[in-house]
């Protein structure tokens, strides 16, 4: 024969496998022999043991009494009432003309203060921001095109995550391209159906739907209150005591905001932190409000607290607050972002950030490390001021929530007890501040959150602002405030 099957070639191949170690002719042994077992086998159907076949009626009455999991918790007991303040918004409703900054155009008004919007670090609209962007525009153009996972990664997403890092003491972020869905992702990235966590129930909308989408345990503890979430921590830890292998089978979290979007006031996180290993739980904070405000530089919590990053396993939140750019972050350890790689559905199922929105992220921390104690020291003596103003104005018929640090500040009228009621005047008296030249907000609130705050005209203060601004506002908010 001649060809690839001649003696020769035969010869030389059987001698070839004759000089094969001996391990691997017990693999190729067991791997015939594994091929012979099986193709010997017959098709054959489960056998079920001891169960005995349903008959019609039995199969009926099984149907009839089945009932559905809901796939999360049901309307909130005020749904009805929170639909119903939300729906005289319509009435009061107004549109920005303008970019964001600290004087806008609303509706008929030109260069109404803005007390609106989010701008903690004053660096929205900044011009070294924005020819950082146009430079990035001009290489890589408007979008990505794709999730970070596929091809909707670049150069400027890595550096833009390790300037986050950098930037929060971390070893290692993740950038998200839509603040408001990074809490929401990250949550059921960690938390699955059974596991436990435990939420202040002041945190924002973003965090409570990732807690609803985790199917989780969820226990809430009363706003702030130290007391509160001890006393959960100890029935979970009696209820353990009873079913020792219970806490191996869950991961547990605590969930709390750093500055509260809905209250204007800070977490207690020390004792929140002590709390959290004495019973071994993890930590989930969004720190979406606390970059640019705490700490003397501005890095957020664990520069005001000097705290290691490492006692706050899950951190992160929005970018827009205090760096003037759409996007989200956490960091962690480097276990806990490379997790969320796969895991996070934020990250792996929604398009990337847009890269100029990354060199904006980037050029504000840049900006923030060189500027930022003289921003947050701004900021600050203009908050305190500010709240100094209001409280002494407005006397007994506003109340002036949240903490004296807070840039966050909510006002909430006196005198009508009624939330439906409330939120109507709330609302007339944020369009008749508008008319005086001051643009705040009043916000509303879905009715599936697990408590709905009470209606407020929130106020927000950035370092953009100057003292005369704001004395000038809050003599103008608290002769509306006060008239009838």
């Amino acid at each position: 024969m001649q060809g690839i099957y001649s003696i020769d070639f035969l010869t030389e191949q059987a001698k070839a496998w004759v000089s094969m170690n001996q391990y691997q002719h017990l693999l190729e042994l067991m791997c015939v022999l594994l091929s012979i077992y099986f193709w010997l086998q017959r098709a054959y159907k489960p056998k079920s043991k001891g169960k005995k076949k349903l008959t019609r009626e039995e199969i009926e009455l099984a149907c009839k009494q089945w009932k559905s999991v809901p796939l999360g918790e049901p309307p909130h007991s005020d749904a009805e009432a929170a639909w119903r303040r939300n729906s005289l918004a319509a009435e009061y409703a107004c549109v920005m003309k303008s970019e964001s900054r600290e004087t806008v155009d609303v509706a008929d008004v030109k260069g109404a203060l803005n007390l609106a919007s989010f701008n903690f670090s004053g660096l929205q609209g900044s011009d070294h921001v924005k020819e950082a962007c146009a430079e990035t525009m001009k290489h890589y153009g408007c979008g990505s095109c794709g999730p970070r996972g596929f091809y909707g990664t670049t150069d400027v997403h890595l550096r833009c995550e390790e300037r986050v890092a950098q930037f929060c003491g971390s070893k290692d972020a993740i950038v998200y391209s839509f603040g408001t869905a990074t809490m929401s992702s990250v949550i059921p990235a960690f938390c699955k159906r059974d596991d436990v966590l435990i939420c202040d129930e002041g945190v924002s909308y973003a965090v409570q739907a990732g807690c609803h989408l985790s199917r989780s345990q969820i226990h809430w503890f009363k706003h702030n209150d130290v007391e509160d979430l001890e006393r959960i921590l100890e029935d979970i830890h009696e209820a353990d005591v009873a079913d020792p292998k219970r806490p191996s089978r869950q991961r547990r979290f605590i969930v709390l905001e750093a500055l509260y979007t809905d209250y204007g006031d800070f977490a207690p996180l020390r004792e929140i932190i002590h709390l959290k290993n004495q019973y071994k739980y993890r930590l989930i904070v969004d720190e979406s409000n606390s970059i640019g405000v705490l700490g003397a530089s501005g890095h957020g919590v664990c520069e005001e607290l000097s705290i290691p990053r490492d006692e706050i396993e899950v951190s992160g939140g929005d970018f827009s607050p205090a760096l003037g750019t759409i996007g989200g972050f956490i960091v962690g350890e480097r276990i806990v972002v490379n997790h969320q790689r796969l895991s996070g559905a934020g990250y792996c199922f929604s398009a990337s950030q847009p890269p100029y929105l990354a060199t904006a992220a980037i050029e504000a921390m840049n900006l923030l490390d060189s500027e930022g104690e003289s921003r947050v020291a701004k900021l600050r003596q203009l908050t305190c001021k500010f709240r100094d103003l209001l409280s002494t104005g407005c006397g007994k018929f506003v109340e002036v929530l949240g903490d004296r640090d807070s840039p966050i500040v909510h006002l909430k009228l006196l005198g009508t007890k009624d939330d439906v009621e409330l939120q109507k005047v709330t609302l007339r008296k944020q369009k008749q501040l508008l008319d005086e030249g001051v643009f705040v907000s009043a916000p509303l609130y879905v009715g599936m959150i697990h408590k709905i705050p009470e209606p407020t005209l929130r106020l927000s203060i950035s370092a953009a602002h100057d003292e005369k601004m704001l004395t000038e506002a809050a003599v103008k908010i608290c002769t509306v405030l006060t008239r009838d």
